[in-house]
């Protein structure tokens, strides 16, 4: 495992993801209540999330998360 990347002491930090889909979600249910309930996520579709936390001096720390979702055909 690398070192994690460090922004310094800028205000922003643009993060990129990329993602390799490998199998169709066409063959997935539709979900509801996630991340939040009532929120609701239709068949072929394949919710996910990543989590972003930022630490300061002096320890504090600030996290959140940012659900989205992903087709494969």
């Amino acid at each position: 495992m690398g070192s994690p990347d460090i922004a310094g002491r800028g205000t922003s930090y643009l993060l990129r993801l990329t993602v390799t889909g490998k199998t169709s979600t066409a063959e997935l249910f539709a979900m509801c209540d996630w991340p939040e309930p009532g929120d609701c996520w239709p068949e072929g579709v394949a919710p996910v999330s990543i989590v972003v936390g930022v630490r300061y001096s002096g320890g504090m720390v600030v996290a959140e998360a940012f659900p989205f979702a992903i087709v494969v055909p």
